[in-house]
């Protein structure tokens, strides 16, 4: 497992071009590829796939806007203590309730370290 320690290794995997990525808080690449769909918070349903964020290259370019989309849906966490932010690529089956990408076929790109959402937390907030 693949993880990301610093700003600067984060803008390189999100910047670079090629698969499509996605930024998707959860316990992680054994239990997403195991239960391969997500439930809704709201109503209890279930997504035909895992939610997931797709992540814009451009996020690279502005730092406070890539805090901003890539801590979203930090407040999982709360939930969960075992809930870590995790960046895949995929394939998009459809949208899930909030309007964002339900995926599946993921492969696991890398792990964000708890200093590094430390940090982009403090960016979002400047």
């Amino acid at each position: 497992m693949k993880r990301i320690n610093s700003i600067k290794a984060l803008k390189e995997i999100i910047g670079s071009k090629g698969k499509t990525l996605y930024v998707r808080w959860s316990r992680g690449f054994a239990m997403d590829s195991k239960q391969g769909e997500s439930r809704d918070y709201l109503n209890g349903g279930t997504h035909s796939g895992l939610s997931a964020v797709e992540i814009n290259p451009e996020w690279a370019e502005d730092d406070k806007w890539m805090a901003r989309r890539i801590t979203e849906y930090r407040f999982l966490k709360m939930k969960d203590s075992l809930i870590g932010c995790h960046i895949y690529s995929g394939r998009e089956i459809g949208k899930d309730s909030d309007g964002y990408e339900s995926i599946d076929g993921i492969e696991h790109i890398a792990t964000l370290s708890t200093a590094l959402i430390e940090k982009l937390l403090e960016i979002k907030n400047l």
